[in-house]
C-alpha cells in the first residue's frame, strides 16, 4: 500500500520554485522507499553462473594465458566516475577469456590452491595473480576468487616463454579424509 503524494500547493510552488518542488518531491520518493529485505541464500551466485555450472568437475586443472598487465596497469581514477579499468587490461582480459575458453578447462568445486607460472618478465611476482584469477574466474574454472575458494596462491618465475601458466589443485577437507 503506497502513501498518497502530498499536495504541492501554489505558494510551496512560489516559495521554492521549481527545482525546490523537484527536489523536495525527489527527497520524498527516497524516504518512500524502502531497501528490500533479502534473506542471504546458503548457495552463492557465483556458483550459479552457467559459464561455472556447465562445466564437468576436476581435481586439478591446468590453464595456460598471454602475460597479463601489473596491477598498477589494471585500473585508472576517472574524476567523477571512480575507479575505471585501463583499455589495456580490458583488452587483455577479452583475449585471456577467448584463450581460456578455447582450452575448455574443468571447473574446482569447492576451495583450490592456485600456484602461477610466470613468464620471466620484470615486475615483482604477486602484481599479476590478481588478472590471471580474475581471468580464471570469469572463464569459470573457480566459482569466485574469495576466501572461501582460494586458499593459496603462490607466484613462481620460470623459463616459460611464451605463456603464463596458472594450476589449480582442488583442497580436500582433513575431515573427509579421514573418514
Amino acid at each position: 500500500m503506497s502513501r498518497p503524494s502530498p499536495i504541492i500547493t501554489a505558494a510551496d510552488f512560489r516559495a521554492l520554485g521549481p527545482s525546490g518542488i523537484l527536489a523536495r518531491m525527489k527527497q520524498d520518493e527516497v524516504r518512500q522507499r524502502r531497501a528490500p529485505v533479502v534473506p542471504r541464500s546458503r548457495s552463492p551466485k557465483c556458483e550459479l553462473r552457467p559459464e561455472w555450472a556447465d562445466r564437468p568437475v576436476a581435481d586439478t586443472v591446468v590453464l595456460d594465458l598471454p602475460m597479463p598487465p601489473g596491477v598498477n596497469n589494471l585500473y585508472f581514477n576517472r574524476p567523477g566516475v571512480g575507479r575505471v579499468k585501463t583499455a589495456l587490461y580490458r583488452r587483455w582480459r577479452a583475449d585471456a577469456v577467448r584463450l581460456g575458453a578455447l582450452q575448455a578447462p574443468a571447473r574446482i568445486v569447492g576451495r583450490a590452491d592456485v600456484t602461477i607460472h610466470l613468464m620471466a618478465a620484470e615486475g615483482d611476482t604477486d602484481a599479476y595473480a590478481k588478472p590471471l584469477i580474475d581471468a580464471a574466474r570469469q572463464i569459470g574454472i573457480i566459482a569466485d576468487d574469495g576466501k572461501r575458494y582460494v586458499r593459496h596462491v603462490v607466484s613462481l618465475r620460470a623459463d616459460r616463454a611464451d605463456a603464463v601458466r596458472i594450476v589449480f589443485v582442488r583442497v580436500t577437507d582433513a575431515v573427509a579424509v579421514a573418514s
